[in-house]
């Protein structure tokens, strides 16, 4: 609505689409900061949107990438982390994620379990992104200080 933007709301420049490896979720972000600032969204059945899909977006590379930036996206959401206990300045349970993606990796390519190896890399890489933006996070609250 017109007056969201009116009270001053815009989109993150910092969150969505730009170059690079930027981070996923910035209609989230949004509706989430308005949220709290009192205004309501809601969502349309009765919206459509057509997506382009190009070729390289199916490659698995690609969807890789995809599940980083939706990890850095994640960790924007969580909000405050500083209540976790620590390990190099960020909460030490992601690093036993991101371990215990790397072993379903290890034992789906045992097994030869390509879809299982796929959905553990997914994982896997959604979890790095998290932590990614973790350590941006303690980086930049230490720059303040």
């Amino acid at each position: 609505r017109r007056k969201v933007s009116e009270a001053g709301h815009r989109f993150n420049p910092n969150v969505g689409p730009n170059r690079g490896n930027y981070i996923m979720g910035s209609e989230t972000e949004f509706n989430k900061r308005v949220a709290a600032a009192g205004h309501k969204a809601w969502f349309s059945n009765s919206a459509r949107v057509n997506h382009f899909i190009r070729p390289h977006q199916l490659t698995e590379e690609f969807c890789l990438g995809r599940a980083f930036r939706g990890g850095r996206g994640t960790c924007l959401e969580t909000g405050d982390l500083t209540h976790f206990p620590t390990l190099f300045g960020v909460p030490r349970w992601l690093y036993t994620k991101k371990m215990r993606h790397a072993l379903q990796i290890a034992l789906a390519t045992l097994r030869g379990d390509r879809e299982a190896k796929f959905k553990a890399r997914f994982h896997y890489h959604h979890t790095r992104g998290f932590l990614h933006q973790a350590h941006e996070l303690k980086n930049a609250a230490s720059q303040k200080q």
